[in-house]
């Protein structure tokens, strides 16, 4: 399978990037394209995120690129820190960590400009979070 990353071949990244681009240049949340019947219906954030890259490295296909790597890399960096949190061995942290970075399917998302990879970052730093909390007694006494 041969990637190629000089520009954006997954459908949906282009569908978000136009929305970014629309909200950079200041014309709000919109499409420029007809394959959204009527206002896009979308989750809002990751065109704001691409939109904040477009204002850093201009309004281009990299930008689009670089953020989904960006995530990609942030989402191996905390499955690192949450399997070290889990099973306190940083082995184990690292030959996870390494799956997921080697995961042609994961890595194909990081390399298309999908929003697939900040999705899995949030949901994965999401349990990270919840896994950092100390558990009081009176948490545990309560769920009993």
């Amino acid at each position: 399978m041969t990637i190629n990353t000089n520009f954006i071949f997954f459908s949906d990244a282009a569908k978000f990037a136009d929305i970014a681009r629309n909200i950079t240049k200041g014309n709000g949340f919109s499409s420029s394209f007809e394959f959204f019947a009527g206002p896009p219906v979308i989750s809002p954030f990751y065109p704001y995120v691409l939109s904040f890259f477009f204002r850093i490295f201009g309004i281009s296909d990299f930008s689009v690129i670089l953020t989904s790597f960006l995530f990609f890399i942030l989402l191996c960096l905390v499955i690192y820190l949450l399997s070290n949190k889990l099973f306190n061995n940083k082995f184990i942290a690292i030959i996870t960590s390494l799956v997921v970075f080697l995961n042609k399917d994961i890595l194909n998302y990081g390399l298309s400009g999908a929003s697939e990879t900040m999705l899995m970052f949030e949901i994965v730093f999401s349990i990270y979070l919840f896994a950092i909390q100390p558990v009081s007694r009176d948490r545990i006494s309560a769920a009993t």
